[in-house]
């Protein structure tokens, strides 16, 4: 038995399953109930043994309501066949309460082929709960338009079957601006839709509802491995960047000859014919083997403002 008194609340939102089992030993009584109402809202079915020999020993009679209950949610398996061959709606629309999802879509779907409105007002509240599982809650929409008792949501996932592809893609617009989460299955279908504008809107709604299986959903569409649409062009490599001119230190000793200036008119390429077009000659400091060197290494550019500025320091002079 536990020594210090259990937060229950605490314990059922971190999901910890032994923790509520060990705290149906509790001496408190109240604790005991609440355990077991966590163990059966978390539907821990591996807590059923733990919980029918809870009962055996349980002396207070609230606590075993309490028990009870939970036993009949986390033991109770439905004989699923047989309520679908018999037809037992009522059986059905009891099985829908259940928490276990694969139960909720059988029986929602054996109702939705049954074709009994009794099971409209279940099935309505069930497509409402938006705790329950996307795939269950799309179940009951099914169903729903199969009995011809849809809500105006619910007559959205009709219209994306339509013949008009207008329509369908109006639906699927309608489904992503309300972030249908339910709805993720029938958009994903969508995606290979034949009209390329259905296709487009599709994705747009699953991008915006942006659930898991929603963006599951668009990867899977949309890999280079699965795509049938024209790929994206590569872009260009971008080009390298020319080298930057290698400048050696200037000499001390300006050069005071003139270089020599361009009389004709400017060729067809635009050049200013203010600009000298002959290379100049190498400073007089300078050996003519280093000066050779460096001007291989210049760019014309370079050369160009050189000789400019040798023209005007001689100017200057």
């Amino acid at each position: 038995m536990l020594s210090s008194r259990p937060n229950v609340w605490q314990l059922q939102s971190r999901r910890d399953i032994p923790a509520l089992i060990a705290a149906l030993d509790y001496a408190d009584p109240e604790i005991r109930r609440r355990a077991a109402a966590a163990l059966q809202a978390l539907d821990a079915h591996q807590s059923a043994p733990a919980l029918r020999h809870a009962f055996e020993r349980e002396t207070d009679p609230q606590t075993r309501s309490v028990l009870t209950a939970a036993l009949q949610t986390l033991e109770h398996q439905p004989d699923l066949d047989s309520l679908i061959q018999t037809g037992d709606v009522s059986g059905l629309i009891e099985v829908l309460k259940i928490r276990q999802p694969e139960h909720a879509i059988a029986a929602a779907e054996a109702l939705g082929r049954l074709g009994d409105r009794i099971a409209v007002e279940p099935l309505v509240i069930l497509f409402y709960n938006s705790s329950a599982p996307a795939a269950v809650r799309l179940a009951a929409a099914e169903a729903l338009l199969e009995l011809k008792s849809a809500p105006a949501v619910v007559t959205l996932l009709g219209a994306l079957r339509r013949d008009s592809w207008e329509v369908r893609r109006n639906a699927a617009a309608v489904l992503g601006q309300i972030q249908a989460t339910w709805a993720v299955k029938p958009l994903a279908a969508a995606l290979h839709d034949p009209n390329p504008i259905v296709r487009r809107t599709a994705a747009a709604a699953l991008r915006r509802i942006g659930t898991v299986e929603a963006v599951a959903a668009l990867r899977a569409r949309y890999t280079r491995e699965g795509r049938r649409e024209e790929p994206a062009p590569v872009p260009a490599p971008a080009p390298a960047p020319l080298p930057e001119p290698e400048l050696s230190a200037p000499s001390t000793k300006p050069s005071l000859r003139p270089p020599a200036t361009q009389t004709t008119a400017p060729d067809a390429s635009g050049e200013d014919d203010s600009a000298p077009t002959r290379e100049p000659d190498p400073p007089a400091a300078l050996p003519a083997q280093n000066s050779e060197d460096r001007a291989a290494k210049l760019t014309r550019p370079v050369q160009k403002l050189i000789a400019f500025l040798k023209a005007r320091t001689a100017d200057e002079r």
